[in-house]
């Protein structure tokens, strides 16, 4: 949240090639910082500027995605969601690389945003020309964008739970913590495998009518784990990917709604 006032002010002033190096280089620091201390009030501080360093990433990296998409922003934005959920499903697995002990993991983290930094610093595509955008309160924002702020909120609301209790609710079922990771995974993977078609629909129709068509399903098939708790793993499975594909396409249609309002 401090990221979001803070990072486009740097974005605007340095450029988006030199705002993401600066970013991924104070998170690849963060990341050694956790192995070096392990206080937890040490980790508070780590963890607040860590926030702050991740968000301005996103930020360059959707923005610039936004200036250089055209009409079909839907699917240019479904890919990126499905290459993110495509990385975020494969880290589950990182930490059977090292384990958790030691700096292992954390150089592991480090070595990634480090390596994260070559394709921007080298790209030759040119970047936006940083400019002076205008400041947005909320009931702007919203005047000009119900939908797409609404969506955002509720889109953050539900994945930040989905990743806090899913392999949780996956443990409660009677899973083991390999297929509680894989209930996880499951859902990631089905958000990736339907983000391209969701963002082509999206961008032949009305983004609400589809936003509004993935919601209902989506809610459905939660209501479904109430009725079906006690029916096989596979086929739980199968439910998590239907509500992961259809619930984490909400962000990217939100944010493409959002810029064609704009």
């Amino acid at each position: 949240i401090i990221g979001a006032v803070w990072c486009p002010r740097l974005i605007e002033q340095f450029g988006h090639i030199r705002a993401f190096t600066a970013f991924a280089a104070a998170s690849s620091a963060l990341a050694l910082g956790y192995g070096l201390w392990i206080n937890p009030v040490f980790w508070l501080v780590l963890r607040l500027l860590n926030g702050i360093a991740l968000l301005g990433i996103y930020m360059v990296i959707e923005s610039w995605l936004n200036h250089r998409a055209g009409h079909d922003r839907g699917q240019v934005f479904s890919i990126y969601v499905m290459v993110n959920l495509v990385a975020i499903a494969i880290g589950q697995y990182l930490i059977l690389v090292k384990g958790v002990d030691g700096m292992a993991p954390f150089a592991i983290a480090a070595i990634l945003l480090s390596v994260g930094l070559l394709p921007i610093a080298l790209t030759p595509v040119t970047q936006p020309e940083p400019i002076r955008t205008e400041r947005l309160g909320i009931k702007r924002l919203y005047a000009v964008s119900p939908v797409g702020l609404a969506g955002a909120l509720f889109s953050g609301l539900i994945n930040g739970s989905f990743y806090s209790f899913a392999a949780i609710y996956g443990r409660l079922l009677g899973m083991t913590d390999g297929q509680a990771a894989s209930f996880v995974v499951a859902a990631i993977a089905g958000g990736a495998i339907l983000q391209w078609p969701i963002g082509w629909l999206s961008d032949r129709f009305d983004r609400r009518y589809i936003m509004f068509c993935a919601s209902i399903g989506a809610s459905l098939i939660l209501a479904s784990f109430n009725w079906l708790t006690t029916t096989s793993v596979p086929t739980l499975f199968a439910m998590a990917a239907g509500f992961g594909g259809l619930i984490f396409s909400i962000y990217g249609l939100s944010v493409a709604q959002t810029y064609d309002r704009f």
